[in-house]
């Protein structure tokens, strides 16, 4: 950071936004670029944690006459119930960049299993 920026200090502390290419907290080394300016970086450089998520079922159908049958099945969500990271750090400008702060909290983030039957006729 060039010495006797104000921006730091004295009257004018905390006002308004940071230049493009000034580091808006000390000892930043990504920079948002200009407007109709590109940076060196290669695109998608910073890709996150691989999302692993496996979903099986079994299915068992049971005819009971010429028109009707029973359906079993079994089906789980997230079978192996592993956890998949969030990686929302790709703001260069925040001081959380590059880091897994939490992660999916949906639904599909733990394991289900559900039965089912179904009778057709």
């Amino acid at each position: 950071m060039p010495a006797g920026n104000s921006r730091l200090s004295g009257l004018n502390a905390g006002i308004g936004a940071a230049p493009f290419g000034s580091a808006p907290f000390p000892g930043e080394v990504f920079f948002l670029n200009g407007p109709g300016q590109t940076g060196n970086m290669p695109r998608n450089f910073d890709n996150g944690p691989i999302f692993f998520n496996w979903d099986a079922s079994i299915i068992k159908n049971i005819r009971i006459t010429e028109k009707t049958h029973l359906q079993l099945r079994a089906e789980a969500f997230n079978v192996l119930n592993r956890a998949n990271f969030f990686y929302a750090g790709n703001d260069v400008s925040s001081t959380s960049f590059g880091r897994i702060t939490s992660t999916f909290t949906s639904s599909s983030a733990q394991r289900v299993i559900q039965f089912v039957g179904r009778f057709e006729f």
